[in-house]
């Protein structure tokens, strides 16, 4: 065990913006240094060993309660065979190794680079004496009589080391292309057979698969038994590839997201050709471990050419307290031009798919590669909720060499920056944060912890790229101050909520605007609810989608606090809608995609007061709104899943039970007052014939 001084780069008050999908907010975080970073080191160091470029959590291997850690190292030249590659085993609790594993079958031919050790997964005990196994991939290895770089995939005995299952591709022949790069992705994935063991899930990016007579090399992922070795599932990506293959190229086991008391699954196609205008976006498919249905369907917030969203896949602890895991995906995007690197980190809920979080660099640069490796993290800040570790290995800290590399932690819950980690020992092109992991708490402080990958290191005298490892301890990250919703936002010192949105009208129940016809654009709704006590001249704000700006609010859009203003999709709304102020889409339509889109309101100079992302929960011929009403937290749910709804699909300018927002009452009241609008007779509160300032004083009495 080596350690190190601190590797945590302590920041006071960095100021950044998040998009958290109900709002744009500001947060303050303070960062904190997360104690002394711990070293892990290869014990047989080469030239371009690259060791930490893999990096994973095994449960207790070694029966201390405690989890444990494996490292990949393949370029390691075991028996003097060039990158036959190893894998290293470390002890979570004393970071003392434990053994290093070699491949059975290492590669015979010179100049094939096996490659063992690329990946590597701790898996769920998978022979019943209660300690945690390790799958090790070697996507460039191919013994007996497969085509050259078929790949395997190595399951070995956590407590003592001994293999206990060799796995290739099922599809592997001794012709050309049938198979290749199996096992460039591995995950360990909880029972999904019902045998009470682990399971696997690899990724073959290179097999063959068929979509519509045509046989290539799309990639597939395959779902073995632990305990037995034999093959549970093979999965295809649900949409047509085009362009390059590549599914599978990265995959992740999950806790049970339907219900079924199983393991499900996680499979990244990045290099899918969607466009020609987004190019390799990208996608990402989760399905049930049992039977393989699909669950959800994910795609970037941010298609843009070459984003390759699914370059990184990773499960995270519950965060939004339903009992179930979320999950992260991150893009590896491509430097098109130095103004378009918008490389991003998303969290999804599960399991619907919906946007949870959006997070960005602290330090976007050019070449960063942020979101090029991610995790979910065990509970780093106290608040129950589990969190997320990011790298950035071509980030270049200040005074430091280039591709030094950084990492990051964000709270789950709010987006918020925990920690913004640096290697204690910068190398130019040392690839700090190429690989990246949560682990369970190793120091006993209830905290979850991280290790992070710095593949191309050499301190110390170490020969060139023989590479490093870090454990960094949460110790001293504190409990963020609650960030509430709704949050201001950063100008003029007013924020709005979106607390409804109707983006699919039911076929014959869906008249929302109440004119009397169901209408699929007319009927669509944004509800926009202004919950602080002062009124807000929306004059000259915007509310726009992924297909741009669909309203322009006109003069003397006036909203009283505590109440609501709705932009429908067009025609002519009918009804009282609580007494909110009612308008149309100015464009003519609000064009809202009723799978997955991003509402965005702006005021006149530009700056986001509200914004919020939504994925297939909309889809369901009703509103998605928040329950409670405005301090609801996200996602926003199906309008009838509301107890308050008692059945209703949506609830345009009032609460979802159908009453008027607080506020609501004096909006008329206001509007006569400055002469936008001729008072109703019931704006009259006090019954004195007269609807003036006394009306109004009774009404913000009654709020």
């Amino acid at each position: 065990m080596e350690r190190t001084r601190t590797g945590l780069s302590a920041v006071s008050a960095r100021r950044f913006h998040i998009l958290l999908v109900g709002l744009i907010v500001l947060i303050d975080a303070e960062l904190h240094a997360a104690g002394e970073p711990i070293t892990l080191r290869s014990s047989n160091e080469t030239n371009g060993g690259y060791f930490g470029a893999a990096v994973a959590r095994v449960p207790d291997l070694d029966g201390d309660g405690v989890d444990d850690i494996v490292v990949g190292a393949p370029g390691e030249a075991p028996g003097g065979v060039l990158a036959a590659g190893r894998a290293y085993l470390f002890s979570g609790a004393t970071a003392a190794p434990i053994r290093a594993l070699v491949s059975p079958n290492p590669p015979a031919t010179p100049g094939v680079l096996g490659s063992f050790g690329r990946a590597v997964a701790g898996v769920p005990d998978v022979n019943g004496d209660g300690r945690g196994d390790v799958l090790i991939g070697a996507p460039g290895e191919s013994p007996g009589p497969g085509p050259l770089g078929s790949g395997r995939a190595y399951l070995f005995d956590g407590s003592t080391g001994a293999l206990l299952r060799e796995f290739r591709s099922p599809q592997e022949t001794s012709e050309v292309l049938t198979a290749i790069n199996f096992g460039a992705s591995v995950a360990g994935v909880p029972d999904v057979d019902g045998d009470g063991s682990g399971d696997l899930l690899i990724g073959a990016p290179g097999d063959l698969a068929t979509f519509k007579e045509q046989t290539l090399p799309f990639g597939r992922a395959y779902v073995f038994s632990g305990a037995t070795g034999v093959l549970l599932l093979a999965l295809d990506s649900p949409e047509t590839p085009r362009g390059q293959g590549g599914f599978g190229w990265e995959v992740a086991g999950i806790d049970d997201l339907n219900g079924d008391q199983r393991g499900d699954l996680i499979a990244a196609y990045p290099f899918n050709f969607v466009d020609l205008i987004t190019g390799k976006a990208g996608r990402v498919h989760v399905f049930s471990g049992v039977g393989g249905a699909l669950i959800a369907s994910l795609v970037s917030p941010n298609d843009f050419l070459e984003s390759h969203f699914g370059a990184a896949v990773a499960a995270v602890p519950d965060v939004n307290g339903d009992g179930r895991p979320e999950f992260i995906v991150g893009e590896d995007a491509l430097a098109i031009s130095s103004d378009k690197v918008p490389r991003r980190v998303y969290m999804f809920n599960g399991p619907s798919g919906s946007l949870r979080l959006q997070l960005g660099s602290p330090h976007e640069a050019l070449n960063g590669f942020f979101g090029f490796s991610v995790g979910g993290v065990p509970d780093m800040n106290g608040d129950a909720a589990g969190d997320v570790v990011v790298g950035a290995f071509g980030e270049q800290p200040d005074g430091q060499p280039r591709l030094t590399g950084r990492a990051y932690a964000f709270d789950g819950r709010t987006g918020a920056l925990l920690c913004e980690y640096v290697s204690p020992n910068p190398f130019e092109g040392g690839l700090f944060g190429v690989s990246v992991e949560g682990l369970g708490d190793l120091n006993d402080d209830d905290l979850g912890d991280v290790v992070i990958g710095a593949s191309g290191e050499h301190p110390d005298g170490s020969p060139v790229l023989a590479g490093r490892a870090y454990i960094f301890l949460s110790r001293g990250v504190p409990t963020p101050t609650p960030t509430p919703e709704p949050t201001p936002t950063p100008v003029g010192g007013f924020f709005l909520v979106i607390n409804e949105i109707h983006a699919d009208p039911h076929p014959t129940l869906g008249d929302a605007n109440g004119d009397g016809v169901v209408h699929p654009a007319n009927d669509e709704f944004v509800e926009i609810v202004n919950p602080g006590s002062a009124p807000i001249d929306l004059t000259g704000f915007t509310l726009s989608d992924n297909g741009g700006l669909r309203h322009v609010f006109p003069p003397g859009s006036f909203l009283t606090g505590r109440c609501a203003v709705v932009v429908f999709g067009g025609a002519a709304p009918t009804g009282g809608f609580g007494g909110g102020l009612v308008q149309i889409a100015s464009t003519g339509s609000l064009g809202l995609d009723d799978a997955a889109d991003v509402v965005v309101i702006k005021d006149a100079a530009g700056n986001i007061a509200a914004a919020y992302a939504y994925g297939v929960e909309a889809e369901q011929d009703q509103s998605i709104t928040r329950d409670p009403d405005v301090t609801g937290p996200v996602p926003l749910i199906p309008h009838t899943t509301a107890e308050a709804a008692a059945g209703r699909r949506f609830s345009p300018g009032t609460r979802i039970d159908g009453s008027p927002f607080p506020g609501c009452l004096v909006q008329p009241i206001l509007l006569g007052l400055l002469g936008v609008a001729a008072a109703p007779p019931e704006a009259d509160l006090n019954g004195d014939g007269v609807v003036d300032i006394a009306d109004l004083t009774l009404g913000l009495s009654q709020r």
